[in-house]
């Protein structure tokens, strides 16, 4: 009788109770667990109203046939004799009711879902409202951290295999154990992760992800041994002693490394002792801005002209030590931005700047047929003059200026002194020409230049881009050479010598010739 019992003894309890509730305006739902046992109890219920009072007597002589008499001591829940608290039908009392510690016996898993499922319908038949969503076993499947596989008791869920159409991401569970008898359905969070997913449990829900970025510090930290995630308590141990630590304490104690390479070396982990913590590579460190601060390269400027004399770069270059033969120590450069053809003049002094320039816009504004449109230079004061700012402005030209000790904004110009300067060396030193002569140097420089073809403006020479027609180098004479100069008839008796030896020092501008210079009277 008692095996016979103990077979029923759930069903019972849950037809009773849904028979009594039926009575009043609140329905039970009764789960799908209990389903296996509906067709043996329907001969061991009573009738009508007695039927709360059948289960209620029939779960205690449940409890004698186990025991072989009538428990005569005190209920735990009610106060009452004759029962005990497992078989108390009054409600629930959660302070003094304690269950598991007055049963002697372990219960089995029906037992205690039974027990469960009554005390929550009594509480809601007290209250009259409705509980909060519970888990659905059968259906539902429970993350658990702990468990190494997947397991499941249904075996229809390995077999029942339909196709999902939705907007969500299906991700199929493989390898999945099926354990007779298991009344609940486990998702193992290791199995998920050996298979490249992310399991992040919040205070309200847990997510998958397949892909996931973080992008806080970690308060823990533990790893995966055995198919179960371990924090040891010497990792917890060394987090809480290191909680002040951060990367900027580390990049100072290292020598104020670059954040790059501590990032590399905290990944890495390539020193002991070093913890691994979140390096922001975009970290301002004042000490590295005071010790390692240097200029960063200046990019070339986009803006290109399209028409000679839109743009024109300037420079002063000097002053230079040794005087010229005319006495000049400085010199003046303007380059067109369209065609990089250069002009040079010299001045004894800086302030010849302002006379020089309108000099130049006279000739090459007369010479190309238009006229000057902006001029860009440094913020040396033979430019900032008032009387030179007011010619410009009369006429109609835009002045830019360079920042403040940045002369890399002015590089045309600086660059093409540079240029003039070099090839002025070689020429002078190449003939062992005296240095008083510099100035022819560097006119004669400029002239050359201006005829050579410049990878910059596609192999074509400044000449040629503002003239519109190919240079003639055939006159063209190494500098410094000797060469010996015809005397005219008329400055020389029957007797003096026809010719003078001289040196070649550059080329005429408004005469069909070559300069020569007699060393010994400088002529």
């Amino acid at each position: 009788m008692a095996k016979q019992m103990g077979g029923v003894s759930l069903k019972g309890k849950e037809e009773a109770l849904y028979t009594n509730k039926s009575k009043g305006s609140f329905k039970q739902h009764v789960g799908g667990g209990s389903k296996r046992d509906g067709d043996k109890v329907k001969g061991h219920q009573g009738e009508g109203s007695s039927r709360l009072r059948g289960a209620s007597k029939f779960h205690g002589n449940r409890g004698q046939s186990k025991n072989n008499k009538k428990f005569e001591g005190k209920c735990y829940n009610c106060g009452k004799n004759g029962h005990m608290a497992k078989d108390c039908w009054s409600n629930k009392r959660l302070v003094e009711s304690n269950t598991v510690t007055s049963n002697s016996k372990e219960k089995s898993e029906d037992d205690w879902d039974a027990e469960a499922s009554l005390a929550i319908e009594e509480e809601e038949k007290a209250l009259t409202v409705m509980s909060p969503e519970r888990i659905n076993y059968k259906n539902d499947w429970i993350v658990d951290s702990g468990c190494s596989n997947h397991m499941t008791g249904d075996k229809e869920k390995l077999q029942n295999l339909t196709e999902y159409k939705g907007n969500r991401v299906v991700v199929p569970l493989q390898d999945v154990y099926h354990v007779p008898g298991m009344k609940k359905n486990l998702l193992s969070v290791a199995q998920l992760t050996s298979s490249g997913q992310y399991v992040l449990f919040g205070p309200r829900d847990v997510k998958v992800y397949r892909n996931l970025k973080i992008s806080g510090m970690p308060t823990m930290e533990g790893r995966r041994l055995e198919s179960v995630y371990v924090i040891s308590a010497e990792s917890a141990y060394v987090d809480k002693r290191r909680k002040n630590e951060t990367s900027d304490l580390w990049h100072m104690r290292l020598g104020h490394v670059s954040y790059h390479k501590l990032s590399v070396m905290m990944k890495k982990s390539m020193l002991k002792g070093l913890p691994k913590l979140d390096v922001r590579t975009d970290t301002v460190c004042a000490g590295c801005q005071y010790g390692k601060a240097h200029q960063l390269p200046y990019e070339e400027s986009k803006f290109k002209a399209k028409e000679p004399l839109e743009l024109i770069h300037s420079d002063v270059f000097g002053p230079v030590k040794q005087p010229s033969i005319s006495g000049m120590r400085y010199m003046v450069t303007f380059i067109d931005d369209f065609s990089r053809y250069v002009w040079v003049f010299f001045m004894k002094e800086k302030s010849d700047t302002f006379s020089k320039f309108k000099e130049f816009k006279e000739i090459v504004e007369g010479e190309v047929g238009k006229k000057i449109i902006c001029l860009r230079t440094d913020n040396g004061g033979e430019y900032t003059s008032n009387e030179f700012c007011q010619y410009l402005r009369e006429s109609h030209i835009r002045h830019q200026f360079t920042c403040a000790n940045t002369p890399q904004q002015n590089g045309v110009a600086e660059r093409k002194n540079r240029h003039l300067a070099k090839i002025c060396r070689s020429m002078l030193h190449a003939k062992n020409v005296p240095g008083r002569f510099w100035a022819e140097t560097m006119k004669t420089a400029a002239h050359v230049i201006n005829k050579l073809p410049q990878p910059r403006l596609e192999f074509i020479s400044p000449f040629e881009k503002l003239w519109d027609m190919k240079p003639t180098v055939s006159c063209f004479r190494v500098f410094g050479c000797v060469c010996y100069v015809f005397v005219p008839s008329h400055l020389r008796s029957k007797f003096d010598k026809k010719a003078i030896r001289c040196i070649f020092v550059g080329y005429d501008s408004q005469r069909k010739g070559w300069k020569c210079c007699d060393p010994t009277n400088g002529r």
